[in-house]
């Protein structure tokens, strides 16, 4: 997305989200049984750009396995199809959590600070490679209710409205 000039807001989001790719094609390469699928950003999946996508994201990950997500299908209706998402600076990601999916973050300290310290959300925040491995470990061996309750993330999720009056 940093070749087709998309914005940065000053967040270090290119550089956070290639750091958190090398980790996890490092984890994927320690960990046999776990699979990856990427989810495409809206841009990169435009029909003049998604080639190149494509193949960045092959360059990235070279031997480790990986699948591109079916590029026809909006991500908010494949969340089921994923037991944990991890993303840096994505509004998908916390609709993902609103909807009550296994969700982490990636946010290095080093160039953000986020989320604010006394967040739930900090349970769920890698802000390094090996707190991104332990978040992984444990996210990918709970259920997604003991993952939300012990992460005390109930308030994020859906329940539905309220009764009417």
């Amino acid at each position: 997305r940093k070749n087709e000039k998309h914005r940065d807001d000053g967040l270090h989001i290119f550089e956070t989200e290639n750091i958190l790719l090398s980790f996890i094609k490092e984890y994927l390469a320690q960990k046999s049984g776990v699979t990856l699928s990427v989810f495409l950003h809206p841009k990169e999946k435009r029909p003049e750009i998604i080639d190149k996508s494509k193949k960045r994201y092959s360059e990235i990950f070279g031997n480790v396995p990986f699948q591109i997500s079916n590029n026809d299908i909006n991500t908010a209706f494949a969340f089921e199809t994923i037991d944990v998402a991890v993303a840096a600076y994505s509004t998908i990601i916390y609709e993902r959590l609103f909807c009550g999916f296994k969700t982490l973050l990636f946010a290095p300290e080093e160039l953000i600070d986020f989320p604010i310290k006394k967040s739930s959300l900090n349970n769920i925040t890698a802000k390094s490679k090996d707190a991104l491995f332990s978040l992984l470990d444990k996210a990918l061996a709970e259920t997604t209710n003991d993952f939300f309750v012990a992460n005390k993330l109930e308030e994020y999720k859906f329940f539905g409205l309220p009764p009417e009056k």
